[in-house]
């Protein structure tokens, strides 16, 4: 006969198979036994897992954060981006003892080097020629600057230069002037030069780097008049009529602090004999 619970063809009382009885109930089917799901595949255990992972690296942030802060404790809260374009002197410094009024002639004078950092007014004394500064354009001057005269041509004051640390004023001719500082914010080292190692130059063109070293200089006329011309890439060049004063007032005696690059050329030319004396 066949099983009717598992349909095993089997003779006698009971199927073989599954002991069902061939007139009695069928046996209980027992539920199928639940299968666990492995811990991984759990979502709360992600969940801590991901919440352990936060708490972490939050209290590592934090550990990070004290430790700039304590490292910046000790530091100046003003940082470059909001110091102003001055900002470049020291600020205790004692300036009581700093002249507040200066006489150039031709040359280049670096404010905090030559002359003090500041604000000042210019005044023209004698002579014409050209005063400029290298921040012409943010606080500086750029002007044909001398006494008055028929011509009209020429300013013989000046009001308000700012003079930032570094900052280099021009004077070229032979304008003399006055500096009167109405603001001192920084005084100035001075320079020194070296005579032992000046050279005396006469008619010529002269290299700077092979005939003598390049640096800054005073030009000094020992004898003749005629032109100093620096055909320089840079921004140094000079060009001015050198000589011993006379009545005709084209001459300057003397230039301070020219600067001269290797690979500058110095022409010296119209029978003129000077001195560069370099600075210490």
């Amino acid at each position: 006969m066949k099983c009717r619970n598992c349909s095993t063809k089997f003779e006698g009382n009971a199927c073989p198979n599954c002991n069902t009885p061939v007139n009695g109930n069928l046996p209980p089917i027992r539920p199928p036994k639940k299968v666990r799901r492995p811990l991984y595949k759990r979502w709360w255990v992600w969940a801590i897992i991901i919440l352990v992972l936060i708490t972490v690296w939050g209290s590592y942030g934090s550990d990070n954060d004290s430790e700039e802060i304590k490292d910046t404790d000790d530091k100046p809260t003003t940082t470059k981006a909001q110091e102003p374009s001055n900002f470049s002197y020291d600020k205790t410094e004692d300036l009581s003892a700093i002249d507040t009024e200066y006489t150039l002639t031709a040359g280049n004078y670096t404010a905090g080097i030559d002359i003090p950092i500041g604000k000042c007014d210019l005044k023209a004394v004698m002579g014409t020629g050209n005063v400029f500064s290298s921040n012409m354009y943010e606080g500086g001057i750029n002007a044909l600057f001398g006494v008055d005269d028929e011509t009209q041509s020429y300013t013989d004051s000046f009001t308000g230069l700012s003079l930032p640390k570094d900052t280099v004023l021009t004077v070229s001719g032979n304008v003399e002037i006055k500096l009167i500082y109405s603001t001192l914010d920084g005084g100035f080292i001075g320079r020194t030069y070296n005579e032992k190692k000046a050279v005396t130059l006469s008619d010529g063109n002269y290299y700077v780097g092979s005939d003598f070293k390049e640096g800054t200089y005073k030009i000094t006329v020992i004898s003749g008049s005629g032109n100093i011309y620096n055909s320089s890439m840079y921004d140094n060049a000079l060009n001015e009529m050198f000589g011993v004063e006379d009545e005709s007032e084209l001459y300057i005696p003397q230039f301070n602090n020219a600067v001269f690059k290797t690979a500058d050329t110095i022409s010296v030319s119209g029978g003129l004999t000077v001195k560069f004396t370099p600075t210490a």
